[in-house]
């Protein structure tokens, strides 16, 4: 029974040994597999000739890009007020929102599920100003933000009204 029970743990210090080597050389390995990982930049869509797959003389200043994974890539251009949606292989696809440029207005946060999904209803719908929450980061998973804005002359009066300069 002794002999038995000195090879019984012999073997299990050999699995051990053998798991203790493999687990180390995996250990050492991932380090060298993260540093030859590469990734490939593709200009997609540009508003100058031939630095991108489209060109798109609209495209003025992207500045901001979001999609989720069943949405269009919706691309901000700057100071424009207009996004505008492109494809994943960057051909545009039609639809531009234009959303007027007020001198000022607040942030409305609130939970809606599926934020992205809401998100491009709503544009698609009423061309309302708001993104999904989490395009600012993890808290903001399963909110919307809505731009809550007036026009330049409500906004004044209200300043007006609180004693404030602008």
């Amino acid at each position: 029974m002794q002999g038995l029970w000195n090879r019984c743990a012999r073997r299990i210090r050999l699995m051990l040994a053998l798991l203790l080597v493999a687990g180390m050389a995996t250990i050492a390995s991932l380090p060298a597999y993260a540093a030859s990982t590469r990734f490939q930049q593709v200009n997609l869509v540009s508003d100058i000739p031939g630095l991108a797959l489209h060109t798109d003389p609209d495209l003025v200043n992207p500045w901001g890009i979001s999609h989720s994974g069943t949405s269009p890539n919706w691309v901000s251009d700057n100071g424009t007020g207009v996004s505008t949606l492109y494809n994943t292989a960057g051909t545009k696809q039609g639809l531009v929102v234009t959303i007027p440029l007020p001198a000022g207005g607040f942030y409305l946060w609130y939970r809606v599920g599926d934020a992205w999904a809401y998100t491009e209803r709503l544009v698609r719908e009423s061309g309302a100003l708001l993104s999904p929450g989490d395009f600012y980061g993890s808290a903001g998973s399963e909110y919307v933000r809505v731009a809550v804005v007036q026009p330049d002359d409500r906004i004044d009066l209200v300043a007006r009204r609180l004693g404030i300069a602008i």
